[in-house]
């Protein structure tokens, strides 16, 4: 893919001259920034332009063209509208290792809508400062974005009052009932009755009184509820009277209403109560179990009342025209209801904001797609000219794979390249230009550019990459350039987006605890989550088959192991799975000695790989569990003559195809045992245990050797597939040819000497 999209200036001003600027706001100078995203919200459904509003823009290494190398940690951000003037924005979330959040006010929301995003900043002086708290100025009275790290106390108000929640302020409290950092529907959340007694909230005083005494009101916020109420008012939020019971407003799931039905009341002028409830069997009522955005609003110039759930208005009522009650002093409690603390809300909350005004349906609506639609904001992005080509870098040599037999052409697959000293030739780290290879360039015969990822980076060795080539045969080729200071970027776990799950490349130090999983999902693998495992039952950073590798069985006990929780079940309910890894075995098995298994929650494993006891040397087992209701197994003897030897690498690979029924095993690119089977999918275990040189079980079964390049597929590979996939490392001087490097002048090509 190309890394530079150019914009028709002409064509979009066109579209956005109508844009109203911020009065007297900073002119921004294009000059000054090395890269341009345009940002238009086509996808806004409204009829009526949002004047202020609070759009989420969301940025990756994923987006074609972005370069997170440029941003640095997000500081030299800047925003412009149509006119080129400064406009506020908020970062929310800044991971350059994944997906960054940013809110942005937009003068004037509409569907051709269009601002720019500027970084790679390059002028002479800082760039032009901003207030993250001008983006929340339009009728915003508090704004918790709930993003709060797990060991963080508070959450932060986003708007100019400011007013800081503490995580249990109030007295009889307990911090342990609030979880922070979870995952949530804007970055992180908080999770609330994590104690059986109900307590835990975040509140504060609201000591001059900000938060209520309006005409109007709108209160909104994304929950996720995972179980049934038990008690009569499980809160999301109230504004608490400093006496009394009748608290401005307050908003909470009734124990007399199953679900999620929520009951919301305002206290108007001091003397009335007005409410209203949600009952579960209104079609719009939220599910466990699932986010929802609910918005509930009082306008108190009609009388009008209103519910909305994911944009759509679920309950109206007309009420006297009034105004909430004023409570100086009063407390804001999120979580909980403040009064004794026992009434926690059973599950996630994120992004609570509660305004001085009734939103309108239009505003209520693109506050839940500026979330839950990725298509509500596209975007277009640019460069400077220079930039766009290939002309900055200053060296290059070529790629081709002879090892690739004639009649066989492969898609989208990773392949090892090797660079060191002597290979290829003329090759310099002198050369290179950024640290760690961040310069590395691979392209295409077309010069479209490929994902490639840095596995190891050896200035005194050997450097490992891993590169997506779209068509691999025997006729392919493929270009890489270095050597420039500023090269933008690709994200690495592209590389994996072909069928891959998950992948680790097990290269860990030895003093790391965890090792990093290089697909989109990820899953992080911890050293010894597990209860009663030991850390020191592993060494990692040892010499691998591909860089570094993991060491297991270093206690006599059998303890120690890599796992990770598979959350969101993403490494199995597939219809077919392809499972593989490096193996070098150092003795003979005295118990079952596991390699890689996906544990279920409860009951039988999706898919496990172990070295049976009563096998001497390598022999395998390998049983899929399928539908949940049905066990398949197969295993490898060792009077094969293809069977793995002891204290030698070998390419191990374990299939299943659930169309066809075959089950396969190979080693070393090699068929070494074949079954067919019924067709089925091999069943789904959601939060069950991905756990690599053990069984998980008591963690005393360690497999007794060394595990490299582990990798879990969706599909089921093919021969030719898994033959490169082992030629590739195990035989990359045939596999593949390195042309001679070669300077890179504009216009000019020299032979390198």
């Amino acid at each position: 893919m190309n890394t530079c999209h150019k914009i028709k200036v002409c064509a979009m001003c066109t579209a956005i001259a109508a844009f109203p600027a911020f009065a007297g706001a900073e002119q921004l100078d294009p000059a000054d920034w090395t890269r341009s995203i345009a940002v238009t919200f086509s996808g806004y459904a409204g009829a009526t332009a949002l004047e202020g509003f609070p759009a989420l823009i969301r940025l990756s290494a994923g987006l074609n063209g972005f370069d997170y190398l440029k941003c640095a940690d997000g500081s030299g951000l800047r925003f412009a509208d149509s006119d080129g003037n400064l406009i506020p924005h908020e970062i929310d979330t800044w991971n350059a290792d994944g997906t960054s959040l940013v809110w942005v006010k937009v003068p004037s929301l509409t569907k051709t809508a269009t601002i720019t995003c500027y970084y790679g900043y390059k002028g002479n002086d800082a760039p032009p400062a901003v207030t993250a708290s001008d983006v929340w100025s339009n009728g915003y009275v508090g704004v918790w974005h709930m993003g709060a790290g797990s060991d963080d106390m508070t959450q932060s108000d986003s708007t100019a009052n400011p007013i800081t929640l503490r995580r249990d302020r109030l007295a009889g409290s307990a911090s342990d009932g609030v979880a922070a950092g979870v995952a949530g529907m804007v970055g992180s959340a908080a999770s609330f009755r994590q104690r059986s007694d109900g307590k835990g909230c975040y509140s504060a005083i609201d000591t001059d009184g900000k938060l209520d005494g309006f005409q109007s009101l709108t209160v909104e916020g994304w929950t996720c509820q995972r179980e049934l109420n038990s008690g009569e008012s499980n809160h999301v939020l109230i504004k608490r009277a400093t006496s009394g019971d009748k608290h401005p407003y307050r908003w909470y799931g009734r124990g007399s209403l199953t679900l999620t039905g929520i009951y919301v009341s305002y206290d108007l002028n001091g003397t009335i109560t007005l409410k209203y409830n949600i009952p579960t069997n209104e079609a719009l009522a939220p599910e466990l179990n699932s986010w929802c955005h609910q918005a509930h609003l009082y306008d108190g110039a009609t009388g009008k009342m209103n519910w909305y759930i994911d944009g759509v208005s679920g309950k109206t009522g007309n009420r006297d025209a009034a105004t909430l009650c004023h409570s100086v002093g009063g407390e804001i409690v999120i979580g909980n209801n403040g009064d004794g603390n026992g009434n926690a809300f059973p599950g996630m909350i994120d992004e609570v904001r509660i305004s001085s005004v009734a939103r309108s349906a239009d505003w209520i609506k693109a506050s839940y797609d500026a979330v839950a639609n990725d298509e509500f904001a596209t975007y277009e992005f640019s460069a400077e000219e220079e930039e766009c080509g290939l002309t900055k870098y200053t060296r290059k040599f070529e790629v081709s794979f002879p090892g690739m037999p004639e009649d066989v052409t492969l898609t989208d697959f990773p392949v090892l390249v090797k660079l060191s000293a002597s290979s290829p030739s003329g090759f310099s780290y002198a050369d290179v230009k950024m640290e760690g290879g961040a310069d590395l360039c691979f392209v295409d015969e077309n010069d479209e550019r490929l994902a490639s990822e840095v596995d190891t980076w050896d200035e005194s060795g050997t450097s490992l990459v891993w590169v997506k080539v779209p068509v691999l045969n025997s006729s392919t080729k493929i270009t890489c350039y270095y050597g420039w200071d500023s090269a933008p970027s690709t994200n690495p776990r592209d590389v994996w987006s072909n069928g891959y799950v998950g992948v680790w490349h097990m290269g860990a130090g030895s003093d790391d605890m965890t090792q990093s999983d290089s697909t989109a999902n990820p899953i992080t693998l911890a050293r010894n989550r597990l209860a009663s495992s030991v850390s020191d039952g592993i060494a990692s950073g040892v010499a691998g088959m591909i860089g570094k590798a993991a060491s297991f069985r270093q206690r006599s006990d059998g303890k120690g192991c890599y796992s990770a929780i598979d959350t969101d079940g993403k490494l199995d309910g597939f219809k077919s799975v392809t499972i593989e890894g490096w193996t070098c075995q150092r003795g003979i098995n005295s118990a079952d000695s596991y390699v890689l298994v996906k544990k279920a929650s409860s009951g039988k494993n999706p898919y496990t790989w172990y070295a049976r006891a009563d096998y001497t040397l390598t022999g395998m087992y390998v049983y899929y569990d399928f539908n949940g209701t049905l066990k398949q197994a197969y295993n490898i003897p060792t009077n094969e003559s293809y069977a793995p030897g002891l204290n030698s690498w070998c390419h191990q690979v374990h299939l299943y195809d659930g169309v066809t029924g075959e089950m396969n095993w190979y080693i070393n690119g090699v068929s070494g045992k074949y079954a067919s089977r019924d067709q089925a999918t091999v069943s789904h275990a959601v939060g069950g245990e991905i756990v690599i040189g053990n069984n998980g079980d008591g963690n005393a079964n360690a497999f007794p050797g060394m595990i490299d390049e582990v990798r879990i597929s969706n599909v089921a590979r093919s021969q030719e597939w898994i033959k490169a996939t082992h030629d590739t490392v195990a035989d990359n001087a045939a596999f593949t040819s390195y042309g001679s490097v070669t300077k890179h002048v504009v216009g000019i090509m020299m032979f390198f000497y």
